[in-house]
């Protein structure tokens, strides 16, 4: 009990955003585990084919979500962060009024793309539910913008946790015990969303004191204004990672969808922690960028070690167990994505440096060069996947996505340079890359003299871990003072 005193007395310690982090890690890898045992239920249900279809109904939903949220969530807990308290109630309505006035035009867009491209009835329903779902937990996401500017994130944690393992619990028993079809197995998706955005509803009446709607529209324009380059970024960010699925479900049909979709899904899970350490991390980075610099360079160079420390674990995971797992858990007929699988291992890595660099640039105010930067790595990536997946399939559009996703990386830090954190950044990144081909090279050694993959797969974790430790490359998780203390 004195450690979480501590936490509370001093929240400028890292020890707060891994506390913080820790609530959304553990209640969003439990929603995980319980979404990974609803795909495999539906996996051994419907098959590649079945698979498919749900992948392409939640790319078109998670299109819906980054229209509706606009950036409102990233821009929303840098800006509330950051404002007295005076002026918080007001930016805060301004947020919720502008994200209810986009809701309309996106309903009717949505309406038009169903009537243009005329789906298969299944799949149109599957679009419709799994929209509406995203709908509602976009909603839940803007109203706990308070708790999260102010990292009180357990309420956010538990609220995300029960609605997603209910409504998995529920569509469950519906495949198994009344072999519901794919859409009404679905539905109790946005039932359950619907009732966590209620739960954060009520979070932000009682942090917010009442939320005032009224907003001019000179006032939206200046918010945009500032506020563009975030819902740019989220739907370059989506353009880019759904892209592939979208062309190689027009190139290679529904199957090739499933399997690629089924890698994709192992590596989204294990990329989550990551994502969740920068969102616990990010009102912290914004302010001290405001107030305290050599504390801001501090944080960025942690949470980027810790980031590239933990996507070396996810190398190991999605290379030598994930396979393993793979045919006995989903069935048989996924033993072709175990190849998908382990190509995606290495943008696991990637993506671990790139998590923690968007959030340091979402910082230090300088979201307009980034999604520049993801614009590019969304041609490039466009382009590398029409050139490679015609005669590569599946493993062509994965080829595609290591290779402009390490494009990407190089151009962030050429955003970077001339920063000071470049230097902190620069320095680990050189020594994680070090640490790293060690490990390969001394793995690949080993499988080269036993021809037994069980020996690196059991060698790669010990040598990395214990290089990271020798090195001095796990940091400190002390982060600095900040001025402002901010109630639990």
């Amino acid at each position: 009990m004195a450690i979480f005193k501590t936490i509370r007395s001093n929240p400028g310690t890292f020890s707060k955003v891994i506390l913080n982090a820790s609530w959304l890690s553990g209640a969003r890898l439990a929603g995980d585990i319980g979404s990974f045992i609803l795909f495999v239920v539906l996996s051994r249900r419907f098959g590649p084919n079945g698979i498919g279809k749900y992948a392409y109904g939640m790319a078109v939903g998670l299109l819906i979500y980054i229209f509706f949220n606009m950036g409102i969530e990233e821009y929303g807990i840098r800006e509330y962060s950051r404002r007295p308290k005076g002026e918080r109630e007001r930016l805060f309505g301004k947020l919720i009024t502008v994200q209810f006035i986009v809701l309309m035009p996106i309903l009717m867009g949505l309406m038009v793309f169903l009537v243009l491209s005329r789906p298969h009835f299944e799949i149109l329903e599957t679009i419709v539910i799994l929209s509406t779902y995203f709908v509602f937990m976009n909603l839940s996401n803007t109203f706990f913008i308070p708790a999260y500017s102010q990292q009180s994130m357990a309420l956010p944690a538990i609220s995300e946790f029960a609605c997603r393992v209910g409504a998995i619990a529920v569509s469950i028993w519906l495949v198994l015990g009344y072999e519901a079809s794919l859409p009404v197995a679905l539905l109790p998706l946005p039932a359950f969303g619907a009732l966590v955005a209620l739960v954060a509803y009520w979070s932000a009446i009682r942090r917010n004191c009442g939320i005032h709607y009224g907003i001019k529209w000179v006032e939206i324009k200046e918010m945009y204004q500032v506020a563009w380059p975030f819902a740019a970024s989220n739907l370059v960010f989506y353009i880019y990672s759904r892209l592939n699925l979208i062309i190689v479900s027009m190139m290679l049909g529904d199957a090739a969808t499933g399997y690629f979709f089924t890698g994709l899904k192992f590596l989204e899970t294990g990329v989550l922690p990551l994502q969740l350490i920068g969102i616990a991390a990010y009102p912290i980075l914004s302010q001290n960028f405001e107030e305290n610099v050599e504390a801001f360079d501090s944080a960025a160079e942690k949470l980027v070690r810790i980031d590239l420390i933990a996507g070396g674990m996810l190398v190991w995971a999605l290379f030598f167990f994930i396979p393993l797992v793979l045919a006995p858990i989903l069935g048989p007929k996924f033993l072709a994505a175990t190849t998908v699988v382990k190509g995606l291992a290495f943008l696991a890595l990637l993506i671990a440096f790139e998590s923690a660099t968007i959030r340091i640039l979402f910082a230090m105010n300088l979201q307009a060069r980034m999604v520049r930067v993801q614009t590019v790595i969304a041609i490039l990536c466009i382009v590398i996947s029409l050139a490679l997946i015609p005669s590569l399939g599946v493993i062509g559009a994965v080829a595609a996505s290591v290779l402009a996703k390490l494009l990407g990386i190089v151009m962030y830090l050429v955003v970077l340079r001339g920063e000071p954190v470049y230097i902190c950044l620069k320095k680990s990144l050189k020594s994680f890359t070090a640490i790293f081909a060690f490990v390969v090279f001394v793995s690949g050694i080993l499988f080269w003299k036993t021809r037994m993959e069980w020996v690196p797969a059991v060698a790669f974790p010990v040598f990395f871990l214990a290089a990271i430790v020798v090195t001095g490359f796990l940091p400190i998780f002390k982060l600095g003072h900040r001025s402002e203390t901010i109630s639990p």
